[in-house]
Parts: C-alpha cells; sequence; structure tokens
C-alpha cells in the first residue's frame, strides 16, 4: 500500500505513471501475465485441476508412483506444466515406466 501511494504521489506530482515507463532506449516492460499467460510449474492443486481430480486423490497418485515426480521448490513440491501434459498424452503410465529429460518422453 505505501509503494502504491509513493508510485501514486510521483506520477501526479510529475505527470507520468512511474510504474509503467521503461528507461530510454529498452523496450516497453510486460508484465508476467502478458508475457507468459501459463505458468512453467504447477502447485498440486493446480495439477489436481488439470487433471480433474481432488488434491488428496493427487497425493495418493503419487504416493502410489502413478505419477511423474514433482520438483522441490524450497519446502514446496512443483510440476512441470509440460511434463504433465506430455504424460497425459502418453495415457498416464506409471513412474516406473515414465521417462522425462526436459523435451521428450517416452515408456521404457
Amino acid at each position: 500500500m505505501v509503494r502504491f501511494l509513493l508510485v501514486h504521489a510521483m506520477s501526479t506530482r510529475f505527470g507520468f505513471a512511474l510504474a509503467d515507463r521503461s528507461p530510454p532506449g529498452l523496450p516497453e516492460r510486460q508484465s508476467l501475465a502478458a508475457a507468459n499467460q501459463e505458468p512453467l510449474l504447477l502447485s498440486a492443486s493446480d495439477v489436481a485441476n488439470l487433471l480433474s481430480v481432488s488434491t488428496r486423490t493427487l497425493w495418493r497418485l503419487l504416493s502410489s508412483g502413478r505419477l511423474p515426480q514433482p520438483v522441490a521448490v524450497g519446502g514446496s513440491k512443483r510440476w512441470r506444466r509440460e511434463e504433465i501434459v506430455a504424460w497425459v498424452a502418453a495415457g498416464c503410465p506409471p513412474r516406473a515406466e515414465w521417462s522425462w529429460n526436459g523435451k521428450h518422453c517416452r515408456r521404457i
């Protein structure tokens, strides 16, 4: 809130919006939402929504080895969007039969 008030006060005083301007010679800034519509990493609730299951079912699938392994980001687990999409396209194979190298997937 304080940052907003500061930016608002500066923009009204100097007649322009500070947050919307880029330094001269640089391209205009884009928000993250405008640059990338889809996040690279998905939370458990995002993956559950993508697969149309509950979060509890998602954790059961992970525990039973029927879901690709998530990535640890700090203290949370995240799944790569591309991997989940490729895993579903491959027919949702068990983790023991799933291989992902970043671009290509295959059933082992």
